[in-house]
């Protein structure tokens, strides 16, 4: 969903219309190669997620196998609890659109798939695992210091999360007049104040994109330091340190520094007016590539298993 991709309602009803019709032409896909591409690759991230993060969380709550910290795990299922809600709000209707090459699930449940995935769970999923990215490292410093973590206090955190985005996002949505979804790929055309516009994007890329790419990559570097010291330390006195978890480590901060990067990239635009020194169909590209790049984090979740 391009949900903070969009122009504002003409004052005319027919220009209005008119621009609704040049906007779904400009950014439909119009190649069946790449259609079919993007649906293949939708459907194996919809798969990843569901078998993912279901072994997570029953993992974590039914057979209590992962031998971490309460406090990780807490914040895992979340991450995971949030990974499932995009797969089933927001990937699976944008399977179908694609496929059918149309909206098809009407005005009021269009709505709120603009709403729940786009302006909660997205935002959500970014800040808890810098969350995630953060406690470990503290975990790791200070092991004193944070023993009396655990899974209550991890909960409350992530319950702090899930409100300050809801409230946000709710905030957004009463400055909306009315958003017009062709398919989730496409266009989804919103009206709305052109402040409120300004202030969501600041918010996507200070407080969900830029301040948790710049934490975790710190947070990564600074945990992977640790780690190797432990092991020169440890392989000096004759014991191991295993490298999976190193790797682990790097490989999550990548993903996700992988997967956010398009959309810090986008939202800096957006505020900066850079939309106006790129062509159209670059900016359509970039679009593109932020909605696509933000579900492959949800690949991550077999790095934890």
């Amino acid at each position: 969903m391009l949900s903070s991709y969009h122009r504002f309602i003409p004052a005319s009803k027919h220009l209005f219309h008119m621009a609704l019709l040049h906007a779904y032409e400009d950014y439909k896909i119009k190649n069946a190669e790449e259609r079919y591409l993007l649906i293949t690759y939708l459907i194996v991230v919809l798969l990843s997620s569901l078998i993912g993060d279901t072994i997570i969380l029953l993992a974590s709550l039914r057979y209590n196998a992962m031998k971490l910290n309460k406090f990780i795990v807490a914040v895992m299922q979340h991450i995971a609890v949030c990974d499932l809600l995009l797969s089933v709000f927001f990937i699976l209707p944008t399977i179908a659109s694609l496929i059918a090459e149309d909206w098809i699930f009407g005005e009021v449940l269009g709505h709120f798939l603009y709403f729940f995935p786009d302006l909660v769970c997205l935002p959500s999923n970014n800040i808890l695992i810098c969350i995630l990215a953060i406690s470990k490292l503290l975990l790791l410093k200070f092991p004193l210091r944070t023993r009396n973590w655990n899974r209550k206090g991890a909960h409350v955190l992530c319950l702090v999360v899930w409100s300050l985005t809801t409230t946000i996002g709710g905030a957004y949505m009463s400055c909306v007049s009315y958003i017009k979804t062709f398919n989730f790929i496409s266009y989804t055309f919103v009206a709305m104040p052109e402040s409120a516009s300004y202030f969501y994007n600041a918010y996507l890329f200070y407080v969900c994109a830029l301040i948790p790419t710049f934490a975790v990559i710190l947070t990564t570097v600074l945990i992977l330091h640790q780690l190797i010291r432990a092991r020169r330390i440890s392989q000096r006195s004759g014991g191991t340190l295993r490298w999976q978890g190193m790797a682990a480590v790097a490989a999550t901060a990548v993903v996700f520094v992988v997967s956010i990067f398009p959309a810090v990239a986008l939202h800096f635009f957006l505020l900066s007016k850079g939309r106006r020194l790129i062509s159209l169909q670059l900016f359509i590209r970039l679009c593109r590539i932020t909605y696509f790049m933000s579900t492959l984090n949800i690949f991550s979740n077999f790095l934890y298993l």
